[in-house]
């Protein structure tokens, strides 16, 4: 059985909520592999402490790539809205 390897990442959202700005790794996806994975929200109870604003998020991949093939990529989310993967106005994580 392959591994999992879990990733996190904190953001400052400012009054945002973190439900309301989903998260997701990211990497060029391979003919096994898919490119895109969901991060969940960490609960500010299991979470370290964080300053006011500041959400943390974490997502598991499998252990078979590196973590640096993987880039985080955070973007609002409304009810019928896509957005697409190349927009203009989504910055990467490098």
């Amino acid at each position: 059985m392959i591994g999992r390897s879990t990733l996190s990442v904190s953001r400052y959202l400012g009054a945002l909520r973190a439900q309301s700005m989903p998260a997701e790794l990211y990497a060029e996806g391979t003919e096994t592999m898919a490119g895109r994975h969901a991060m969940q929200p960490v609960p500010s109870s299991a979470a370290r402490p964080q300053e006011a604003g500041y959400a943390e998020y974490a997502g598991s991949v499998s252990a078979t790539r590196s973590a640096s093939d993987y880039t985080v990529r955070i973007l609002p989310s409304y009810p019928g809205v896509k957005v697409p993967l190349e927009v203009p106005y989504v910055l990467w994580q490098r």
